[in-house]
């Protein structure tokens, strides 16, 4: 499956944020 550019940094970057946030919970 191909994701156009701009979409999968946009995931990666949503991604990282919630990764953060858990991160910051715990």
């Amino acid at each position: 499956i191909h994701i156009p550019e701009g979409t999968e940094l946009e995931i990666f970057g949503v991604v990282t944020n919630v990764v953060r946030n858990m991160r910051r919970k715990s």
